[in-house]
């Protein structure tokens, strides 16, 4: 068990300005009247619900205005029909929770974890947003900081167990670490999360597969690690590597105001990494520009662009129509990685001299692609299986919610034996994909 100092040292460590907790304090330990309670912290939770913007999906008492993500639609895998019916019927789901802790799973929370969709951790979320204290909290980083910390080290599970009995036993420890240290229950379960997100991170680092990390709650430890762009990054990013010969690894995402950003690392002694915002005029105008050659090449050659005996091509009308600089037009395979993916572009195959050609003028279907990826990342973590994200498939799929991309991209990725290293095929089916998320 942690003393009191230490759960204070991991209060402390918490990320407030990341991952703020003003709707979830107001509105779960506070338990502030709203309407439409339940459907704006099933965003919170979900991540579908950000500070500004034009909306007013709430207001808190200090005035700020929190907005719903482009992600919070029925298309997205985030539960959205289920946390709006929830809401809707907020005080008949209340009446169905038991309001002191049961010894068997209560009909209500299997109810709501068998709906498409949603799942275990969430429908646990919708009884302690009703009773905070009787169902604490649980995910993936508080249960793998309870069981680092009762197992001294020995165990760093990565995913939490979908089951009635391990909650109880986390919930024991929990109300044990709440009375011993005196504190409120959300200072211990924030202090419990950034413990167990920081040795999730020091795994990753140190490589060491869940093997005895030391003490994790050292001075020494706490926050340290470099910001690299897997770990800075989180799920809204997707990871791709770039088509022909010489690979590439990068990072890109798409932001709510549809502009492009694309991360990348430059080998050398500096380890330079480099982030591209392309605002959706530029990528319009690109598009435009595809639409109108047929098969069109890379060229982004540096020497070339520099001397200024490049031929057409994607690069070139990124250096000399969108003025970009000849090491951002280096992009034009990065691009044409994102583009193949929604289905916007087709790739010709080759390693060597690569060409692209659109087939969609529609590129705001890059959104698609991310929660795909997010919900991919996330059946890992739940899971440990690893789906790979076939482009030669995707864009057969574009007009598909992510789950059943996902399933179709396995299956279809069997049908055609597409291999890769390190990589898992299975057959899943979409309700068994709703059952994790």
């Amino acid at each position: 068990m942690l003393n009191k100092g230490k759960i204070l040292k991991w209060l402390a460590a918490y990320d407030l300005q990341k991952y703020p907790v003003t709707v979830y304090h107001e509105l779960v330990v506070e338990q502030r009247p709203c309407a439409g309670r339940i459907e704006i912290l099933g965003a919170w939770k979900t991540g579908c619900l950000k500070a500004g913007g034009q909306g007013r999906g709430y207001v808190d008492q200090n005035g700020t205005t929190y907005s719903f993500t482009a992600r919070w639609n029925p298309n997205s895998p985030v539960g959205y029909s289920t946390w709006q019916e929830i809401s809707k019927n907020e005080n008949d789901i209340k009446e169905k929770i038991p309001k002191n802790y049961p010894q068997t799973k209560p009909a209500i929370l299997a109810e709501l974890e068998s709906r498409k969709g949603f799942g275990f951790i969430w429908a646990l979320f919708v009884l302690h947003c009703f009773f905070p204290e009787t169902y604490p909290l649980f995910d993936q980083h508080v249960y793998r900081a309870y069981r680092y910390i009762v197992s001294k080290g020995s165990e760093c599970p990565l995913a939490p167990p979908l089951d009635w009995g391990m909650y109880s036993g986390y919930r024991d420890f929990f109300l044990a670490q709440v009375q011993a240290a005196a504190l409120p229950y959300w200072e211990v379960d924030r202090a419990l999360w950034a413990c167990g997100k920081h040795i999730k991170q020091l795994v990753k680092a140190r490589g060491r597969g869940g093997q005895h990390l030391g003490d994790y709650a050292s001075e020494n430890t706490v926050l340290k690690l470099p910001k690299t762009p897997v770990q800075d990054l989180q799920h809204e990013w997707v990871h791709s590597i770039t088509f022909g010969g010489k690979a590439k690894s990068f990072w890109w995402k798409i932001d709510d105001g549809y502009n492009i950003h694309i991360t990348r690392a430059f080998n050398g002694a500096n380890k330079i990494v480099n982030t591209k915002l392309i605002s959706p005029a530029e990528t319009e105008r690109l598009n435009n520009y595809m639409a109108q050659n047929g098969w069109v090449p890379l060229a982004n050659n540096v020497e070339k662009l520099r001397s200024g005996e490049e031929k057409h091509g994607i690069g070139l009308f990124l250096y000399e129509h969108l003025g970009w600089s000849i090491t951002d037009s280096q992009l034009a395979g990065h691009l044409g990685v994102i583009f193949s993916l929604s289905g916007v572009w087709e790739y010709n195959g080759k390693k060597k001299g690569i060409e692209f050609r659109q087939l969609s003028k529609e590129w705001r279907n890059l959104v698609k692609i991310v929660d795909l990826h997010s919900l991919v990342i996330r059946f890992k973590e739940k899971t440990g299986i690893e789906v790979i994200i076939i482009p030669e498939v995707l864009h057969k799929v574009s007009s598909m919610d992510a789950a059943d991309a996902v399933v179709a991209c396995i299956t279809m990725g069997q049908a055609v034996n597409f291999q890769r290293e390190n990589y898992r095929l299975v057959f899943l089916y979409r309700d068994l994909l709703g059952a994790y998320f």
